[in-house]
């Protein structure tokens, strides 16, 4: 071979290497490609991470209008809603339940919005690893999002009732899986919850737990960044009289370097007058432990005795001033019957509890003529809107009264 045949052969593979991208790492390429885009961000506490500003694509259908689920539906309250593409925009994941020859089922799945139709689809397959085993608990409660191991991406934990006095484990969906795909994780401790919160409560930067065993409270602190499922639990002793005896509700609400615990339910351990009304416990937190001299306790008079479920939000109207509003719904065969919302005074950073409490205002706006009611609540554009899977249309569409309106028009029809 002459050299300059050999010179010409060399040159055009230089131009066929350069044309490819050149042999680097699989960088952008010499004529500008498009950066990847900007992972939306993703906090400890799954109080801020269900707060987060005008979620864009929270309203999320209920699996059983999602091609390709198998004939799975939605148990709505699971829902958890994050970045778990790393696209820059908000995805979803929900338990959904099938029951097949008398046995129930449960799995997890992931849903991907097109915003240019307006549509969810199921993204499972792109999102776990293929050996995860993708079942859930017989009996999820509530689905939460925060950072459970030592990567950025947002991590799921359901809650999951049963057991009885034993309890049962609960249920995490965490990235540790090839590529960051997701595997499942089941805790070393075992709780009949119906309700948990998850903060870092000890200032040590690694998100704990906080949760009821039937009646009682317990807390979960991480000791590895990389392994909070196999912590174990130790019983929170304060109390507030009236105090819940039956829990319906746990959140932990960050509050600069505090945390202060929410803790919603019917039934009270205080006066016996007191055994059938709807109560709220408030607790400060210095350091993981709960303050019982920082705290408060009061009954909900402007709900008669019944079953309630709960989620709670905040608005803060002022510099001086935050409200909370509470949610309150029960549920018969499946369905969720509105009671009320009720707006209370939520203490600011540094306050000297309990907070004086002699009136809870009541919503009496104009509510959606909903046939089926949400089981949780955000903050979007400014009102209260839905916030679980259990949408009826996929795209949502104004005739869906469970998820096309808003459940609060104006802040000012308290009273």
């Amino acid at each position: 071979m002459s050299t300059s045949f050999r010179h010409v052969l060399l040159l055009l593979f230089a131009l066929l290497i350069q044309s490819c991208g050149g042999g680097g790492g699989g960088g952008t390429s010499s004529n500008g490609g498009s950066q990847p885009p900007t992972p939306l961000s993703v906090d400890t506490s799954s109080f801020l991470n269900k707060g987060a500003a005008d979620l864009a694509n929270f309203r999320v259908p209920n699996l059983r209008f999602i091609a390709n689920t198998g004939g799975y539906v939605s148990i709505p309250e699971t829902l958890a809603v994050a970045d778990f593409e790393r696209s820059g925009q908000y995805s979803a994941f929900v338990v959904g339940e099938i029951t097949e020859r008398g046995t129930k089922y449960t799995r997890g799945f992931f849903l991907k919005y097109d915003s240019s139709t307006n549509t969810w689809s199921d993204d499972s397959d792109q999102r776990f690893d293929p050996a995860a085993d993708r079942s859930s608990c017989d009996d999820p409660k509530l689905g939460l999002v925060s950072k459970l191991n030592t990567d950025d991406r947002p991590d799921i934990y359901v809650v999951c009732a049963g057991g009885g006095a034993n309890g049962v484990k609960q249920q995490l969906y965490v990235s540790s899986g090839v590529g960051g795909k997701y595997i499942r994780q089941e805790t070393l401790f075992e709780v009949d919850a119906t309700s948990a919160s998850i903060a870092d409560i000890d200032g040590d930067q690694l998100a704990d737990i906080v949760t009821n065993h039937g009646s009682d409270l317990y807390k979960v602190l991480s000791r590895s960044a990389a392994s909070i499922w196999l912590a174990a639990k130790s019983q929170i002793v304060v109390r507030q009289t009236p105090f819940p005896s039956f829990i319906q509700g746990v959140f932990l609400i960050p509050r600069d370097a505090e945390r202060y615990l929410l803790v919603a339910g019917y039934g009270s351990s205080g006066p016996p007058q007191n055994s059938i009304q709807n109560s709220i416990s408030w607790y400060a937190n210095n350091q993981g432990a709960f303050d019982s001299t920082r705290s408060d306790g009061f009954t909900i008079s402007a709900l008669a005795s019944d079953i309630y479920f709960y989620d709670y939000v905040e608005r803060q109207d002022s510099q001086t001033m935050t409200y909370g509003y509470l949610y309150a719904y029960t549920r018969s065969a499946g369905i969720n019957t509105y009671k009320n919302i009720i707006r209370i005074e939520a203490p600011l950073a540094g306050a000297s509890l309990p907070i004086s409490r002699q009136f809870t205002w009541t919503y009496q706006g104009t509510l959606p003529a909903a046939t089926s009611w949400p089981s949780r609540l955000t903050i979007k554009a400014g009102y209260l809107s839905p916030y679980d899977a259990g949408c009826l249309s996929n795209p949502i569409t104004n005739t869906d009264g469970r998820c096309s309106l808003s459940f609060v028009d104006s802040w000012s029809n308290f009273n």
